[in-house]
């Protein structure tokens, strides 16, 4: 197997875990890191043995050579930095969601589709072995027709404040639920109804409770709602180290309904049968997204960064998670934020879907 050489680019809490995730993957050596905090950039470098460091993208891909470069920035900077990773000739990994902006995700995709380099973005759900399950059934004809997609998704009202309200929730943490509606949904996405409240938990302009109504072009529905409200007493299933690699405490309560003509399916992320208890709290720790086992980093995070790879290696594009799928996605996001802000329903022209 040929050694793939990749560079890191951002090293917050999830990029640190990528990188803990890509150096326990076969074939694979970190070759450079990037990140605009000069300290963090050392202790980590330090830390991988990684001597090529850099506080600019620019200066890496210029400087170093690499056979694929992972983008783990926030999320604004996602579509200029995969932009030009695939300018100077790298396949590419984004972290979710592809861009914040259409015109910069389109812009991606037009080049990928120039350059044929891969690109993959990090919708870890399609990779979780409970929602593959019931897309499985769905290709096998077991729920019939699709009529009714209907996820909510709630986060630790502690978290808001530290990310959850840098960019508009349905960027940050809706983005999950609306991957899964385009993935399980029959037909494209053709009208979009959402509301927003801004609740007043916390000190921010930026909603923290979002609802959205998707209509497609068949008449199914997605029925999409996310939360930054779970207060500090609730189960926790992020329970950070020694129990998981991921350096955050708190509460994902995600939940899922797929409603089809012949059967019906249900995913709760909240327990897997693992539970922990003190006198201070309740843990339910993950097991399927990234723990920890005997040192090494496993779950659907370890899935969808091998299936990168495999990707790169082959030159070709992802048969789970095509970018035209991201694309829309960041077309249907932009959407909700215009019918929350308005109070009245978007039509959905999706140039991809008439295609």
């Amino acid at each position: 197997m040929a050694e793939l050489r990749i560079a890191l680019v951002g090293l917050g809490r999830f990029g640190r875990l990528h990188a803990e995730t890509l150096r326990g993957l076969p074939g694979c050596r970190l070759a450079a890191i990037c990140d605009a905090d000069p300290a963090v950039l050392q202790r980590c470098g330090e830390q991988w043995a990684v001597e090529a460091r850099y506080l600019e993208l620019e200066d890496l891909l210029r400087e170093v050579g690499v056979d694929a470069v992972d983008i783990v920035t926030g999320e604004a900077a996602h579509g200029e930095h995969a932009r030009l990773a695939l300018e100077a000739g790298h396949g590419v990994f984004v972290e979710k969601p592809l861009a914040t902006r259409l015109d910069e995700a389109e812009a991606v995709e037009a080049l990928a589709e120039l350059t044929g380099l891969p690109v993959c973005v990090g919708n870890i759900s399609r990779f979780d072995p409970r929602y593959a399950f019931l897309r499985r059934e769905c290709e096998a004809g077991g729920f019939g027709r699709v009529v009714l997609v209907s996820a909510q998704r709630t986060f630790s009202r502690a978290w808001f404040a530290g990310f959850g309200s840098r960019v508009h929730p349905v960027f940050e943490s809706m983005i999950h639920d609306l991957d899964l509606a385009l993935w399980y949904l029959p037909s494209p996405v053709r009208r979009v109804y959402a509301q927003s409240v801004v609740s007043g938990a916390a000190e921010s302009d930026v909603p923290d409770v979002l609802a959205a109504t998707l209509t497609a072009a068949d008449g199914s529905l997605a029925i999409l709602q996310s939360t930054w409200l779970a207060p500090d007493a609730a189960p926790i299933n992020l329970p950070g180290p020694p129990a998981s690699p991921f350096d955050l405490w708190g509460t994902i309560d995600g939940r899922l309904d797929l409603v089809g003509t012949a059967q019906t399916g249900h995913v709760s992320v909240l327990g897997d049968g693992l539970s922990v208890w003190s006198d201070e709290h309740h843990r339910a720790p993950d097991v399927s997204l990234w723990p920890e086992v005997h040192g090494r980093v496993t779950g659907a995070l370890r899935e969808e960064l091998a299936h990168w790879l495999d990707c790169v290696r082959a030159g070709t594009r992802s048969p789970i998670a095509p970018l035209e799928d991201s694309v829309s996605a960041v077309r249907l996001a932009e959407a909700i934020v215009r019918s929350a802000g308005t109070g009245a329903p978007v039509e959905v022209d999706d140039p991809v879907a008439r295609a």
